[in-house]
């Protein structure tokens, strides 16, 4: 194989292994949030404003519990990484409706907005937060035009420095964040092709080993055979060791071609790609391996249909 195409599947296989184990974990913090979220609100119930409703109030904490249990439940490593961005616009509505039935005391809830912001840096990519901004600003606002005319300036003003602030820091975040995968995917990348070629290495001096072994095996026994041939031998013991002496020859030979073949196997130009059916090629290979196999050969054959390969290199494998 290439090693233009050995990267490239290492390549793919960490992309999507790394993306899968982030799905999973941001799908995971959003579960913390909301129910980290939903047990702060039913604590500090007794803390609430004085006009506040508090069946409300615990109705929304509730809420945000089992919004929480239900995205532990999900498998979000099996989905797109946008598909957890459903869980933004719940969040949006709790923390809107808790803000509507806090009463008075409206600065508690920029929290809440900002860990969904966080989040949002957290798990998704950069310009998310921005897209979610105008979405922010609404379930921000809305609950605030029930306030008295003295206290609603106040708290568009808290609206008007909170949600830039929660956009910075989502956007911040999620540039950071994208970064460090990067950072991660190209090491993990690393030590896969280091692992490779550690593998491949060991391979060629196996290889190498085996091959020095098997060509200096014919040497000795040519070298041998030649040392105490006696030349006024008789004729036939003399075409008994040309004829040795030829075939360990022969057998080097064939040792040299196969260094030859892999050798050139590791350039791609010297592949001859075409297209050809499967199936000719397996009804090729079974009609000259028949005979050597004496009737114990065989084959089913299954059109595939065509493949893209080097025909002579996929015939001399078989």
């Amino acid at each position: 194989m290439p090693w233009s195409a050995i990267f490239s599947d290492t390549r793919s296989h960490v992309e999507q292994a790394s993306l899968a184990s982030r799905n999973g974990w941001a799908g995971r913090l959003a579960a913390v949030f909301y129910l980290a979220s939903g047990v702060l609100s039913l604590v500090t119930l007794p803390l609430s404003s004085p006009d506040a409703d508090l069946a409300g109030l615990a109705t929304v904490s509730v809420a945000a519990l089992v919004a929480g249990v239900v995205a532990w439940i999900v498998d979000w490593g099996r989905l797109t990484r946008r598909a957890s961005l459903v869980l933004v616009p719940p969040a949006l509505v709790l923390i809107a409706a808790g803000n509507a039935f806090g009463g008075s005391d409206h600065f508690t809830y920029g929290v809440f907005f900002l860990l969904v912001f966080v989040w949002l840096g957290f798990a998704h990519a950069p310009g998310t937060s921005l897209v979610f901004a105008p979405v922010a600003a609404v379930a921000y606002v809305v609950p605030l035009l029930s306030l008295p005319r003295e206290e609603l300036g106040a708290g568009l003003g808290s609206a008007a420095v909170v949600l830039p602030l929660c956009v910075l820091i989502g956007e911040a975040l999620s540039r950071g964040t994208e970064r460090t995968i990067r950072i991660e995917a190209e090491l993990q990348r690393e030590r896969e092709l280091r692992d490779r070629q550690e593998k491949l290495d060991a391979m060629k001096s196996t290889f190498l080993r085996a091959a020095s072994h098997e060509l200096r095996t014919p040497i000795t026994v040519c070298r041998g055979h030649l040392d105490v041939l006696n030349l006024r031998a008789d004729p036939e013991e003399v075409a008994e060791t040309l004829g040795l002496v030829v075939d360990e020859l022969a057998r080097m030979g064939r040792l040299v071609d196969d260094i030859t073949t892999l050798t050139r196997l590791e350039d791609p130009s010297g592949l001859h790609l075409e297209s050809f059916g499967s199936d000719a090629l397996v009804r090729e290979v079974a009609a000259k391996a028949e005979p050597l196999l004496d009737g114990r050969l065989s084959v089913d054959l299954a059109d595939e249909g065509p493949m893209v390969a080097d025909r002579q290199r996929i015939h001399q494998a078989l």
